[in-house]
C-alpha cells in the first residue's frame, strides 16, 4: 500500500490525492479506496468496479480522490487502504499503479 509519516514544521491543511489501481477479478464487485489519517478512516472515498462482461474480469480500473486534512505539528500518518464494498470476489490492488501526493498548503514543506 501506500503510506507516508512526517511532521509539519507548523500546523497545516494537507491536500491529499489518492490514486487507486485495481484489477477485479469478478464482474459486479465494486471496490473502495480510502485515506486513514492517524488510524481514523476519512468519510469521502473513490469507488472502482468491473463493468466487463461475465467470465472476463481483470479489467484494469484507476480512480482517484483529493482529500483535505487538517495537521497539527505533530507526527502524522497518512495510508491508502481499499476494501470490497459489495460482492464475493476478489481483485488486486497493484503496487506500481497505487500513489498518494500530499501538499501541505500553509507550511514550507511538501511531499
Amino acid at each position: 500500500g501506500c503510506t507516508a509519516t512526517f511532521t509539519p514544521a507548523i500546523a497545516s491543511v494537507a491536500l491529499v490525492f489518492g490514486i487507486f489501481g485495481c484489477i477485479n477479478m469478478s464482474t459486479a464487485d465494486i471496490y473502495a479506496g480510502i485515506l486513514d489519517v492517524d488510524g481514523v478512516n476519512q468519510t469521502q472515498q473513490v469507488h472502482l468496479s468491473d463493468v466487463g462482461s461475465a467470465g472476463l474480469g481483470a479489467e484494469r480500473q484507476m480512480g482517484t480522490q483529493v482529500w483535505v486534512v487538517p495537521l497539527t505539528a505533530a507526527s502524522h500518518t497518512l495510508k491508502l487502504q481499499s476494501f470490497r464494498v459489495t460482492g464475493a470476489g476478489s481483485a488486486t490492488f497493484q503496487d506500481n499503479l497505487n500513489n498518494i501526493v500530499i501538499i501541505l498548503l500553509g507550511d514550507n514543506n511538501s511531499s
